[in-house]
């Protein structure tokens, strides 16, 4: 588990470096400390999840486009995602969002990444198949997709 340092959203200036980023450093299969800027914090199902960006991706050996997701424990620490299908859940939900998108904040559906059985937007960030289920915002939030 790793801590996050100064955890606010993390908002570009012109030059494209975030003013007050909260960061958080995260060790290679080597041991080597890379530091990580969190760009989007989500909430699915009623758990946070960090989307992390190395500083400097040719460092930790990444393309630029490279993202790491990590579940956000507390106000202040991130740890792995074990789960696969939960991971690729996240990280199109944060596709989406820095894409302009939006996501499901029951189950993390997507425009490009839909429901199993099928679903559409009853809301901002409440598809179809989540109407009803424990937890759903009784309100709208976020951006729609048509």
């Amino acid at each position: 588990m790793a801590e996050v340092d100064n955890l606010r959203p993390a908002m570009p200036p012109a030059d494209g470096v975030p003013n007050h980023a909260a960061f958080v450093m995260l060790p290679d299969k080597e041991g080597t400390e890379h530091k990580f800027i969190v760009s989007v914090v989500l909430s699915i199902g009623g758990q946070a999840y960090a989307v992390l960006q190395p500083v400097d991706p040719a460092a930790v050996g990444w393309e630029r486009h490279e993202i790491a997701v990590q579940t956000l424990t507390g106000y202040d620490k991130v740890e792995d995602i074990e789960d696969d299908e939960l991971w690729e859940r996240v990280a199109a939900a944060a596709d989406a969002v820095m894409n302009g998108g939006d996501y499901c904040r029951i189950c993390g559906c997507t425009d490009m990444r839909g429901c199993t059985e099928g679903c559409h937007w009853h809301r901002p960030g409440l598809c179809s198949s989540c109407v009803g289920k424990e937890g759903a915002p009784e309100k709208a939030e976020g951006p729609a997709s048509p």
